[in-house]
């Protein structure tokens, strides 16, 4: 049977795609900044409120750590509280820990509300996991603004499946969570607030780079803007 399983071109890991890709699906209230380490001096520099922390990395590699810490997370992870999707489509990793930065703080960011997130949103918000990702897929709107900002980077785009994964933590309700969407759910860490989320999210990536020796990471902040 043939694969029909959709495939996007990779976005990079650069703020300037994001905030692209924010401009053309009609999120005018966020934005995306470089984490260029974790010290506090340098964590000042990034303007708040901050929402989100997207990380990037070796997919392969770091698959072999974080497994066995998804070991105990269950599809009721979250308390039906954090909104969450399972990747179905290929090289869109970037999109998803995104959407999900954006998803869990919808009330707080300005947006077109007929805009290509708004109006997918508010079908994908009543759906489970994996039609979230299936709707996506089938989102025109999305997909065209997906595939105009992954070519507009500074490497070159490639069908071919990349080696590297985004991941996004942010804060719900008080629990830093890890929004994976090669996994089944997400997974709580620990307590956090909106004033330590960089902080403490930063550790846990900290805690993954530690183990993987002089492989190469990026941290983007997603933050909220007037």
């Amino acid at each position: 049977m043939a694969d029909n399983k959709v495939t996007w071109l990779p976005l990079e890991s650069n703020p300037e795609a994001m905030n692209k890709y924010l401009e053309k699906i009609g999120v005018t209230g966020a934005e995306c900044y470089d984490i260029y380490g974790f010290e506090d001096e340098l964590l000042a520099m990034i303007p708040k409120p901050h929402l989100a922390l997207i990380f990037c990395f070796p997919d392969e590699k770091a698959r072999e750590l974080m497994g066995p810490l998804y070991a105990g997370v269950t599809p009721s992870s979250g308390d039906g509280k954090v909104f969450f999707m399972k990747q179905e489509i290929e090289n869109a990793c970037g999109t998803f820990a995104l959407f999900h930065g954006l998803s869990q703080h919808i009330d707080k960011i300005k947006m077109d509300e007929n805009g290509p997130f708004a109006t997918w949103y508010k079908q994908a918000k009543s759906l489970d996991v994996n039609s979230r990702s299936k709707s996506l897929s089938q989102n025109q709107g999305l997909a065209t603004a997906h595939e105009a900002c992954a070519t507009s980077g500074e490497t070159e785009a490639n069908v071919e499946k990349v080696d590297y994964h985004f991941i996004c933590y942010t804060n719900v309700g008080g629990t830093l969570y890890e929004l994976d969407s090669g996994m089944n759910a997400p997974r709580a860490i620990g307590p956090t607030t909106d004033d330590t989320l960089l902080k403490n999210a930063g550790k846990v990536c900290q805690e993954l780079m530690a183990k993987l020796e002089n492989i190469g990471f990026s941290a983007i902040a997603l933050v909220g803007k007037d």
